[in-house]
């Protein structure tokens, strides 16, 4: 990974994403409440697929040629994490997480995606921190995307989505929506949400179908929504050594 010379004093690109999450942040707060509570965390978590996307947006636009996230078999949602709170300063761990998921009832809330050498959150230094432990041991609510070129269609291009989205359309019951459907957060940062695919658009203000890579067809299965190449990163725990 390529590190930035000592006299680089700003990075313009952590300022847009810093504007970003202060944007995401106020969003949430502003979601409308309801007596189950059913609408805010739904809330919640779309605004999280949304500053994952466009924060990986900001990041694919941070060199004069543009950079894809590259990733390999074996790699896990944690390491798009690991990378976007580096070089993107997410680090903020609960991005990753819905805390009404099931998997996650009564596992410690991870302050920081990054660690300094002692073992600490860090706020400071992005570019040296490793992998917090807490983050890595614990299955993240939205599997990532990787190896996306730079000129995909970024409205139809899927790259952050809830954990459990299966190749059928459906949700499976273990995902953090109990089955009940989804979020799926594009390129451009608009997010949906699924109750099941194939998706027939129906209404002007309705979601917008999942399609098939490069065309208008719609698909119950994401892989198909994705360019040749791209690999699905999982949100199972990392490996650590």
């Amino acid at each position: 990974m390529s590190r930035k010379p000592h006299w680089y004093s700003v990075n313009p690109f952590r300022v847009i994403v810093s504007v970003l999450i202060t944007g995401g942040i106020v969003m949430v707060l502003l979601q409308p409440s309801s007596s189950c509570g059913c609408i805010s965390k739904k809330g919640v978590s779309s605004s999280n697929a949304a500053q994952i996307a466009k924060t990986f947006a900001a990041y694919s636009q941070s060199s004069a040629d543009g950079r894809v996230l590259t990733a390999k078999p074996g790699d896990t949602a944690h390491y798009a994490a690991l990378i976007l709170a580096r070089d993107g300063s997410l680090n903020d761990a609960s991005f990753w997480f819905n805390w009404s998921d099931p998997a996650l009832a009564g596992k410690p809330h991870p302050k920081s995606v990054l660690v300094d050498a002692q073992g600490n959150s860090t706020s400071g230094n992005l570019e040296d921190g490793t992998l917090n432990p807490d983050f890595a041991r614990l299955q993240l609510s939205y599997v990532f995307a990787a190896n996306i070129p730079l000129n995909a269609p970024v409205e139809t291009t899927p790259v952050v989505w809830t954990r459990g989205l299966q190749f059928d359309g459906t949700w499976s019951k273990d995902s953090p929506w109990k089955g009940e459907g989804g979020h799926v957060a594009f390129m451009d940062g608009h997010v949906e949400w699924y109750d099941k695919l194939p998706l027939t658009k129906t209404s002007a203000d309705g979601p917008d179908p999942l399609v098939k890579y490069g065309t208008t067809t719609p698909t119950t299965d994401i892989r198909e929504a994705l360019p040749p190449g791209a690999i699905i990163l999982p949100a199972e725990p990392a490996k650590t050594p």
